[in-house]
């Protein structure tokens, strides 16, 4: 919650709102001062009209791809979303760098994303981020788990991200682990 109190913008794929029907606001802190802006990605405009959001939030971002469904945009805008479009990569998902661009243009210019691994493997793919902040709780899934962090397309250390200025804290039993994308 402190991290996105201190964001303009929070972001996460249509499929965590589709799963966990999140807030995406901040409550956790007794001073919370500003709200970041939700922004989904959303190529096929599967947000539901009641998600959560749309009650927590005044403002809602879905960002989308040229071509969609027009009668699920008006439920939408009806709802108090602003829906965007912007291009689709190679690969057929949003292209993040064109996403970034058009939420500059917004006046958004600090985003935290909180997405899935998907939402997380597209956007380090496509080098928009930053900033990195893992969180470790003390416990053992194994493979049947849910990934942090998608496909990279990397099957060798050496080609790895590499993260610089590492700084790891406990928070309760849990760890987060900070650091920057190499350049």
């Amino acid at each position: 919650h402190r991290l996105r109190n201190l964001a303009d913008a929070v972001m996460v794929g249509s499929g965590t709102i589709l799963k966990d029907d999140p807030r995406l606001n901040v409550r956790l802190l007794k001073k919370s001062g500003r709200q970041p802006v939700p922004v989904v990605l959303d190529m096929k405009l599967k947000t539901p009209a009641s998600s959560k959001i749309f009650s927590a939030h005044e403002n809602v971002i879905i960002v989308t791809g040229k071509s969609h469904d027009a009668n699920r945009r008006r439920k939408l805008e009806a709802s108090g979303a602003t829906v965007i479009e912007a291009k689709a990569g190679s690969d057929g998902m949003l292209d993040l760098r064109d996403v970034a661009r058009k939420l500059g243009k917004m006046e958004i210019t600090s985003l935290l994303i909180e997405g899935g691994s998907r939402t997380a493997a597209l956007a380090l793919k496509s080098g928009i981020v930053d900033k990195v902040v893992f969180f470790y709780a003390p416990r053992i899934i194994g493979a049947d788990g849910l990934s942090m962090v998608g496909d990279l397309g990397i099957s060798r250390v050496g080609s790895s991200l590499k993260i610089e200025k590492i700084k790891v804290s406990k928070l309760g039993e849990e760890f987060m682990v900070e650091g920057y994308a190499a350049k």
